[in-house]
């Protein structure tokens, strides 16, 4: 029979946390514990759990991913757009989709290991980069207690997980997949996290109503289930319903269409009018449709992207906002208005892709702060300097065109 440790749980825990975690010396690991131990004893302690899988070990190259901050881009686009905090990183031109996300997820969660408090109320989106965020966060997250997270939507399960085979394994990338982070403060007093665990559509806006009500941290009308308190930060991304941009929903119905294949089953309660929504816009010259958390917005051009005809524009956007409100209505997802009572909104994201998307998120807060959905930027050096090319045809714009921008926005982003 093997000798069984005498060693205490917890002791053993303790110990390698501030060893692995908080990096400190096994010397100083030793001074601080009661009764203080040797090094030598330290040193036993952590043979022992790493022995008996207290302490695993998990090697993952996604985080060394990384590019470096733009101090100059950081601050014009900090300065031109009223935001809390801008961070550009820059990147290479040749960057994969992935690396991108992954990269503006790690900058983005070192700083977030440093600014949550004891105390927040963390609201998350899904998608490949908040998803990464959060196992950032598990990974070198800060000791704090009394942390509740909550998942901003429902699943979108749009296909079937496989291990081996032609495709590769990814993630499941849904908002109750951030919640998870939830992990990283497992050992934290007061952690409380909460699940939706129902597919983002439902088959009637009552039935959405209904859903939301039951499952959801974020209920209608901005308010906050099972006595919550009010969000004090939210990390989410906006995502482009173009398929070139790798948006699960946007690849997923051209690739049911391409090879005639019937939606998954909840899927195709929605398929429909997400595909005369996305019709619509295209007919009609407009950007692809944002998205926040898979609540779904039509999008405002550029300035250079702008058509003369402003009328004409305008009906278009009536003529989309109508279907587009429809899919909405039936989306188990929180309301804008939970965004605009949030003090921290963390947005993550990157691409030229991307551009129109962020433009109007970010325009709508600078023209109506009080419907601001983004206090803190994290973007690639690509992005950011459209971004600020785009401020700067703002700034030489008419009194009509700016009025038009300002009438029209708080329009695709219906409270």
């Amino acid at each position: 029979m093997p000798k069984r440790s005498t060693a205490n749980p917890e002791l053993l825990a303790d110990v390698a946390r501030q060893f692995y975690w908080y990096e400190r010396r096994e010397k100083e690991i030793g001074d601080k514990l009661d009764p203080k131990i040797g090094q030598p004893a330290v040193a036993r302690l952590l043979r022992e759990a790493r022995k008996r899988g207290v302490v695993g070990f998990d090697i993952d190259p996604k985080f060394a991913v990384i590019g470096s901050e733009d101090e100059s881009l950081s601050r014009e686009l900090q300065k031109r757009f009223g935001l809390k905090d801008a961070l550009v990183i820059e990147l290479p031109d040749d960057i994969s989709k992935d690396d991108l996300h992954v990269a503006l997820a790690n900058h983005a969660g070192m700083k977030a290991v440093a600014t949550i408090s004891e105390g927040d109320h963390i609201c998350v989106a899904g998608g490949r980069t908040i998803v990464q965020l959060a196992r950032f966060i598990g990974r070198k997250h800060p000791p704090r207690s009394n942390i509740t997270i909550s998942p901003l939507g429902g699943r979108l399960w749009v296909g079937s997980w496989q291990i081996g085979g032609p495709d590769k394994l990814e993630y499941p990338l849904d908002a109750d997949d951030s919640a998870f982070l939830y992990v990283a403060f497992l050992n934290e007093p007061g952690t409380r996290f909460s699940q939706i665990s129902r597919p983002l559509f439902a088959e009637t806006p009552r039935e959405a109503k209904l859903l939301i009500t039951e499952h959801c941290a974020a209920l209608p009308g901005g308010k906050w289930n099972w006595g919550l308190k009010p969000a004090t930060r939210a990390y989410i991304g906006v995502g482009a319903l173009d398929a070139q941009s790798g948006h699960r929903i946007a690849e997923f119905l051209a690739r049911t269409r391409a090879k005639n294949q019937q939606e998954r089953p909840y899927l195709a309660r929605i398929a429909k009018d997400l595909r005369h929504a996305m019709s619509q816009a295209m007919k009609n010259h407009l950007p692809p449709f944002g998205d926040i958390a898979n609540r779904q917005f039509a999008a405002i051009p550029v300035l250079a992207d702008l058509p003369d005809d402003l009328e004409a524009l305008s009906r278009a956007y009536r003529q989309v906002l109508r279907v587009l409100t429809s899919v909405n209505e039936r989306a188990v997802v929180m309301g804008w208005e939970h965004l605009h009572a949030t003090p921290d909104v963390n947005v993550i994201a990157g691409s030229p892709l991307k551009v129109n998307q962020l433009w109007s998120v970010l325009m709508l807060g600078l023209l109506h702060p009080a419907r601001r959905l983004c206090s803190e930027l994290t973007t690639d050096n690509r992005t950011a300097q459209a971004l600020i090319s785009a401020h700067k045809s703002f700034g030489n714009a008419s009194s009509g065109v700016k009025g038009w921008y300002a009438a029209t926005l708080p329009k695709l982003f219906p409270s």
